[in-house]
């Protein structure tokens, strides 16, 4: 049995994830932001994001569809896309993410000001 571990910067959901509901859509689309300006292959999302495969595909696909991601080039047999930042919705969704960030670094910045010893 083959076990899979999160990447590193997934150690608990974010803000952003919380903010959208802990579904597997908030986590594609995490990881699409996370990424934001190279170019992904779903297996890239499957392996990131913590969603199965089936499940990323219908996701994916949705994505291509709504043009949230734009096809940049293959590679091999791989498909690459990268995010379609001239989308208004990918705009709003991504101004919201980087909001999150700004939110999750000031936290744990307070946090960690209050565990350094006197």
């Amino acid at each position: 049995m083959k076990l899979r571990c999160q990447p590193s910067y997934i150690m608990e959901n974010s803000t952003f994830v919380k903010i959208l509901g802990n579904s597997s859509m908030a986590r594609v689309l995490e990881y699409l932001f996370v990424s934001e300006g190279m170019p992904v292959h779903l297996s890239d999302v499957v392996r990131n994001s913590n969603v199965s495969k089936v499940t990323a595909i219908k996701i994916w696909n949705g994505l291509i569809e709504r043009e949230f991601i734009l096809y940049d080039r293959t590679i091999g047999k791989a498909k690459l896309y990268k995010l379609n930042k001239n989308s208004i919705p990918v705009k709003k969704l991504l101004s919201l993410f980087n909001a999150c960030l700004v939110q999750d670094a000031e936290e744990g910045y307070r946090e960690s000001i209050t565990q350094i010893p006197a």
